[in-house]
């Protein structure tokens, strides 16, 4: 009996060291709870979590290194409230109630700045946005947010696609997925990015007729393009010679698209802006990329390069750009060589890990393209 006393002291006393070592959120059930996001002045991600027991004022002044803030404020039975803020501020933390008997929430665009890969994000709050409730594709529900982001839907329990539509101007779409047996869900959908002038050269080992065709697979579209992409059907019916040229017109197929900003930023190169065009000649040579091909990137993007001291570069190569932007083509290329740059701007060196190029075989049937996202 002694033994089995001391047992249970030992497991009471592991369970209460355990519980002041790691936390115990069930004290905080009904508090607020402030999630405050943030990057220091030398880049680094800054992370806080504070609990309030009642609504008020509340003063920004976690950390002076961080001037600017996305506070998330959210408590069990009420709308999560964002606040973007500066050290210093006061905010003032007053949350609505969610509206009974329906599956509420708000909705969040959600991105990852280039130099964070870990805990920042920038929020934005998404006022008239579409959504669209799907179940084994087919859809059951669409509801436009209000003001503020929010909805308050009726909707039968379960598992759902939710297609995000941000705009009416363009199909870009962010597919998260939804469970309604809470009655309460806050969605974050990936913010659009924007892929400029992709040059798609394509040289057959003698003159063919080709289709080509886009899909975006996590959601997006061509917005610009020379010749004209049909978003149903591509580019029809092309007669490409073996030097590039096409349709007698082109010397390759020029497109813009949106897109969701899924891209890596693990590793990347800081470049300073004067040595620009000599990194990119090396780089892109490195790649596979031919001389006129190089040229006519460094025509395009060094002029818009201007702003700033210092130009992160993180390249998308083709196992990354093939998860977002699949490239059909009518008749099977041999080699295939994709690479976009994600461009961010800074007045200030960060330090980042260096890339593997991929190898690349520049022979028989060779389809390459390169394009970039500026931040």
């Amino acid at each position: 009996m002694k033994k089995i006393i001391l047992s249970l002291i030992g497991i009471i006393l592991f369970i209460s060291l355990n519980s002041c070592w790691f936390g115990n959120d069930d004290e905080h059930e009904n508090d607020i709870k402030l999630d405050i996001y943030g990057i220091d002045n030398d880049y680094h991600d800054y992370h806080k979590t504070i609990y309030l027991e009642d609504e008020g004022n509340f003063i920004v002044d976690m950390n002076s290194e961080v001037n600017y803030y996305d506070i998330l404020a959210s408590r069990i039975g009420y709308f999560t409230n964002l606040y973007d803020c500066e050290f210093g501020d006061t905010i003032n933390v007053d949350l609505d109630i969610v509206v009974a008997n329906k599956f509420c929430g708000v909705v969040f665009g959600e991105g990852n700045p280039p130099w964070s890969s870990t805990v920042f994000d920038i929020f934005y709050n998404s006022p008239n946005t579409l959504l669209n409730f799907y179940k084994d594709s087919l859809l059951i529900k669409s509801y436009v947010t209000d003001f503020n982001g929010r909805f308050a839907i009726d909707i039968e329990k379960g598992d759902y696609d939710c297609h995000v539509h941000p705009d009416s101007i363009t199909n870009y779409f962010s597919n998260v997925k939804v469970n309604t047996q809470s009655n309460y869900q806050d969605i974050y959908y990936d913010f659009p990015s924007f892929v400029k002038k992709p040059n798609i050269y394509i040289y057959p080992t003698e003159e063919t007729i080709l289709s080509v065709k886009l899909n975006f697979l996590q959601g997006g579209n061509v917005t610009k393009s020379i010749p004209n992409y049909d978003n149903g059907n591509g580019w029809k019916n092309l007669t490409v010679k073996p030097n590039g040229t096409i349709n007698d017109k082109y010397g390759f197929l020029f497109y813009e698209a949106i897109q969701p900003d899924k891209w890596q930023y693990k590793t990347g190169w800081v470049i300073k802006n004067e040595n620009l065009e000599t990194f990119f000649g090396q780089n892109l040579t490195e790649t596979g990329f031919i001389e006129k091909e190089i040229d006519e990137f460094i025509e395009y993007w060094i002029p818009r390069l201007n702003k700033f001291d210092y130009y992160a570069l993180y390249p998308q190569y083709k196992s990354e750009i093939d998860k977002l932007i699949e490239l059909k083509i009518s008749q099977k290329p041999d080699n295939i060589l994709r690479l976009f740059y994600v461009i961010d701007g800074m007045n200030k060196k960060i330090n980042l890990t260096e890339p593997t190029i991929p190898e690349f075989n520049r022979v028989d049937f060779v389809v390459t393209e390169w394009g970039g996202i500026l931040r």
